[in-house]
């Protein structure tokens, strides 16, 4: 029997088994290790560093996060104004009106007229309107001062808060007795302090026996006399002449007095004679004498 023929030899392929094998091992290492690092990733390991996408550059701001620049500090007492758009402005006092508005010249020769804000003051036709002007002159007039407007009135005036030589000019002149709180637009306890302390001492306006009308109501009594003092339309048929015996007597008559409603008697010149919210003209044994004008 003829021998069976030898095996066939693989000498040839034998070359290319380690190769194939070395790829087939790093084909396998490099699947594990990715499916590792998936696991690794998705199992919430907090260990981790973060992708490098969320890294910010340590000393620059993130873009979801942007630093606003910081707003300057208001003056001392100011807090009715915080949610009111802030403007500053520096310039020279070159006019007081009176105790509570001024002129400020500023950059560009640009005239402003500013009504200090939280404060009225009397009136310039009012008992110490004149002492009161003379007293914020003497405070600012001619001086370089810082003023925050805080907004505008309706007369268009530009409210501000006036500092000068480092103080606030609003709060020194309430502090000084030559100016009140104004209790309809501003409520600050430090302010309503300084009026107490004011009224205490008897200083500025307060030093009078009988302080003055509250600037607020003057101009509401004004505003109620000249009303009052529109004549009113009367029918022709009801139109009667004055007659001569009444002339007579206003001209050549006694004195006529004013009683007010608290039974006070004031004379023709007392700045009370008339102008209160209710009265009635008699003579002078009625009432009791005004301690101002002697009744």
């Amino acid at each position: 029997m003829a021998s069976p023929p030898p095996y066939p030899s693989n000498k040839k392929k034998s070359g290319c088994l380690p190769w194939a094998g070395i790829v087939l091992a790093l084909f396998i290492g490099w699947v594990a290790g990715n499916s590792s690092s998936i696991k690794r990733t998705t199992s919430g390991d907090e260990s981790l560093p973060p992708p490098r996408a969320a890294l910010v550059p340590v000393g620059k701001p993130s873009p979801a996060a942007p630093v606003l620049p910081a707003q300057s500090a208001l003056p001392e007492g100011i807090g009715s104004i915080k949610d009111s758009p802030v403007e500053t402005l520096t310039g020279k006092i070159v006019g007081v009106t009176d105790g509570d508005t001024v002129t400020l010249l500023s950059g560009g020769k640009k005239q402003t007229k500013i009504r200090l804000e939280g404060i009225d003051a009397p009136e310039s036709g009012q008992e110490y309107g004149a002492k009161s002007k003379a007293a914020l002159s003497a405070l600012i007039a001619g001086k370089n001062v810082s003023v925050t407007i805080s907004g505008q009135d309706r007369y268009g005036r530009s409210l501000g808060w006036i500092e000068a030589d480092g103080a606030s000019v609003n709060r020194r002149m309430v502090a000084d007795g030559w100016a009140w709180q104004y209790l309809e637009y501003n409520h600050d306890a430090d302010i309503a302090g300084l009026q107490v302390k004011a009224k205490a001492a008897h200083l500025g306006l307060w030093a009078a026996p009988n302080p003055p009308m509250p600037p607020w109501e003057f101009r509401k009594l004004g505003r109620l006399s000249a009303a009052s003092a529109v004549p009113k339309a009367v029918p022709q048929a009801e139109a009667r002449p004055v007659p001569k015996e009444t002339k007579r007597e206003e001209s050549t008559g006694p004195k006529k007095y004013w009683i007010n409603s608290n039974g006070v008697r004031h004379n023709q010149h007392c700045r009370w004679y008339g102008n209160t919210k209710s009265g009635h003209f008699s003579n002078e044994a009625e009432g009791r004498a005004c301690g101002n004008c002697g009744g």
